[in-house]
């Protein structure tokens, strides 16, 4: 019997490990043929911004290199980013986000069109996304300042100062206000995108975000061995989805994510 059960202590998780490594590194090389780029779900909005003097000189700037939110990041990690996977679509994140950075100079500026779904009790932008949108792009703002080139928030302060309306265009700009090893430090601020010429563009909040210096132990996927790779899988395919996302009654799509989380506000 001693013998029966050190055998399968031995084999069991040879046999584990082996099925892991012989699945997820498939999948992940796999998804590297797969186009990453979302769909669009609003070509005015994006029309728009594509038209804007800002974008033009953004993208005739060398020093900025454009692409697309989700392209920065495997298609099987989609779901987990909120702006890319559960609020991506029709009346919610409308656009895949446009992205121009300079990553010597280390400043950001990111264009985004959100729906009428996205919305607080009130009407008006829910500041859950406003925080979302901060952290999200701070942080990839000084990604390429860290030695890993990724980030892991330790603090993140907001200034909320005034609230966006529903189908509004808004634009992040962030810069690294510091860089020192393992630690950097970021500020930036959230704003409506102007729609008339000689309009001043509203501050919706502004923020700081300081990096966790853990984030300087985590290598990139470049440096990583397949192994790793596959332990990488295995924790990415847990699933965040929180709560019905159906839409019902007259409450919104954000408000029901939120009712899920934090428990219906009782009146």
């Amino acid at each position: 019997m001693s013998i029966l059960r050190r055998f399968t202590r031995l084999t069991a998780p040879v046999l584990a490990f082996g099925a892991g490594l012989a699945l997820f590194p498939a999948e992940w090389r796999k998804s590297k043929f797969q186009p990453a780029k979302l769909t669009h779900f609003n070509k005015d909005a994006l029309d728009k911004i594509s038209k804007s003097d800002l974008f033009q000189q953004l993208k005739n700037d060398p020093n900025y290199k454009m692409y697309y939110s989700s392209e920065s990041f495997p298609q099987q990690h989609h779901k987990n980013f909120v702006s890319r996977g559960m609020l991506f679509g029709p009346d919610l994140f409308e656009v895949d986000p446009v992205v121009f950075l300079n990553e010597s100079s280390g400043e950001l500026t990111a264009f985004y069109h959100l729906g009428k779904e996205l919305v607080s009790g009130d009407g008006m932008l829910h500041n859950g996304i406003t925080s979302t949108i901060l952290d999200e792009g701070l942080c990839a703002c000084g990604f390429s300042k860290l030695p890993s080139k990724k980030g892991v928030t330790a603090n993140l302060s907001i200034d909320f100062k005034n609230q966006a309306q529903p189908q509004s265009t808004v634009v992040l700009r962030a810069r690294v206000e510091e860089a020192k090893g393992r630690k950097v430090v970021i500020k930036g601020h959230l704003s409506v995108f102007p729609t008339k010429i000689g309009e001043r563009p509203m501050e919706i909040a502004s923020a700081k975000y300081i990096s966790d210096k853990i984030s300087s132990a985590v290598k990139p996927d470049s440096q990583k061995s397949t192994t790793e790779l596959a332990k990488d899988k295995v924790t990415d395919t847990v699933d965040n989805t929180v709560g019905d996302n159906s839409r019902s009654g007259d409450k919104s799509f954000i408000q029901q994510a939120s009712d899920a989380v934090f428990g219906e506000k009782k009146e």
